[in-house]
């Protein structure tokens, strides 16, 4: 969506996200973490849309619908 991304760093995050690439991990249950993460993004508007525009083209290169359906068919066969 070319939106940028913050998430925790546990879980499927850290399969899709990479960090400080296509976007930004903060620490699990930690607010103060969160919060600079947040502000970061909020105040460079560069690093923000660096992000976003990464973080999309990953997406369309690993996880678009149809390269995921060949994948599997590949997997499948």
């Amino acid at each position: 969506c070319g939106v940028c991304v913050a998430a925790s760093d546990s879980g499927g995050p850290l399969e899709i996200i990479d960090h400080e690439q296509t976007g930004l991990l903060f620490k699990m249950s930690t607010s103060d973490d969160l919060g600079e993460t947040l502000a970061l993004l909020k105040y460079d508007v560069v690093l923000r849309q660096t992000f976003a525009e990464a973080g999309k083209q990953k997406a369309l290169d690993q996880f678009e619908s149809q390269k995921q359906f060949e994948e599997l068919k590949r997997v499948l066969n």
